[in-house]
Order: structure tokens, then sequence, then C-alpha cells
């Protein structure tokens, strides 16, 4: 049986990037920041576009036309502004008292 497995190696490549980042270091509360920082930014700021194979002439195609990040592909607007979207989406996150 064959099956698809775009959706996980495209995610897996974010998180590999951050597992090397993490190497080395014995905090684990540190490691599991570097990942949530990830998750959120992967989830609410990387804008991408996503492709399919064409049935027609099994080359990749868009299957969107714009490039979308994944929040607002299930339809979570969050406005983060054009400069320092992290920063803003931290603050969201955690407003201050």
């Amino acid at each position: 049986m064959k099956r698809n497995n775009n959706c996980i190696e495209r995610d897996h490549q974010y998180s590999r990037k951050l597992e090397k980042n993490s190497r080395g270091n014995k905090d684990i509360d540190g490691i599991s920041a570097v990942f949530d920082v990830g998750d959120a930014y992967y989830n609410y700021i990387d804008k991408q576009r996503l492709m399919r194979k064409s049935k027609k002439d099994k080359k990749w195609r868009y299957k969107e036309k714009r490039w979308r990040t994944p929040a607002d592909r299930v339809k979570i607007q969050i406005d983060l502004g054009d400069n320092y979207q992290l920063l803003n989406l931290i603050k969201k996150a955690y407003p201050e008292d």
C-alpha cells in the first residue's frame, strides 16, 4: 500500500532544524521552549503554498494560488503586522497584567 507522507515530511523538516539547534543543551525546559517557538512560527508566521501531483502529466503543481499559513487555512485570523511578527505573537500570547 502506497501512502502520501508529504504533510509529515514538510512538518519534519521544521522540527529537524529545531532539533539540530537544541543538541548539547541539557535543560529540558529550554529545549521545550525552542520547540514551542518553532511551532508558533510554523503555524502563524511562515507562509507556504501547498502542492499536489498532477494526474495528467505527473508534475508537481501548486494547489493554492496564494501563500497562506496553516492558521490562515483553518480561518484563525491574528493581525501580527508586517515587521516583528514573532515578537507581536509572543506579546499577544502573554499580555502584560
